[in-house]
């Protein structure tokens, strides 16, 4: 048992010491910022984003569908009111811009990370899987170090864009890991259930296509026969 454990925690090691170009993290940071700021924009710039904020995540006695007592630090911030939650969307935008520059390191991830987690833990009913794993993505963007290279930091550090030293890989493993997890997983729910089936006249699609969150067309309704229709 002793030996099989030496042998693991040798293994781990070995892994956390592999080292690799740093373009592949820093690419990943800019995919990571991009899809922080295709969320956020509309929330922020676009007034039926505005309205959507103001609906979903803003309290009833500010406006809002229900009441939202908020988490103790939306409460310390002044709770769940149209200011505070616009205030942390528009940092979360700014925090998103200066991660695709690759600006000021590890700082704006965090800000990133935590000013969209207060906001989409206000209402569990309007936010899903795809804002726990942006969430997710920023945290293992926080492990690496992802503005080594392609970044205005590596400009200031260097006088260049892109510098080659090696840097950790294991961040990088660690996200693909997680991906494989997740979608194995979410691959496997659906074999074992009927609603993402004819057996259950694909009712998962309508609930989606129904969800405020995720359609692009208005009125999906069900046919009699089972199937989704879109009217035009």
């Amino acid at each position: 048992m002793i030996s099989r454990f030496r042998r693991a925690w040798a293994w781990l090691l070995a892994q956390l010491a592999v080292v690799e170009d740093g373009a592949p993290v820093a690419w990943m940071r800019i995919g990571v910022g991009a899809a922080l700021l295709t969320l956020v924009v509309p929330f922020v710039c676009t007034s039926a984003g505005r309205e959507i904020v103001r609906f979903s995540f803003v309290d009833d006695g500010f406006g809002g569908y229900r009441d939202l007592t908020g988490t103790p630090v939306m409460r310390w911030l002044g709770g769940p009111t149209p200011s505070t939650i616009f205030a942390l969307l528009t940092t979360s935008l700014v925090a998103g811009v200066l991660m695709v520059l690759g600006l000021f390191g590890r700082l704006p991830i965090f800000i990133a990370a935590v000013c969209t987690r207060l906001v989409f833990l206000q209402n569990p009913d309007v936010s899903g899987g795809g804002d726990a794993l942006l969430g997710n993505a920023l945290f293992l963007m926080l492990l690496a170090n992802s503005t080594h290279t392609l970044s205005l930091d590596c400009r200031w550090r260097t006088g260049h864009y892109v510098d080659d030293t090696p840097i950790n890989a294991w961040p990088r493993k660690l996200a693909l890991v997680q991906l494989a997890l997740i979608y194995t997983s979410t691959g496997l729910q659906k074999l074992v259930s009927t609603t993402w089936t004819p057996l259950d006249g694909f009712s998962a699609l309508y609930q989606i296509l129904q969800s405020p969150q995720w359609a692009r067309f208005p009125n999906v309704i069900e046919a009699t026969d089972g199937w989704l229709v879109v009217p035009m």
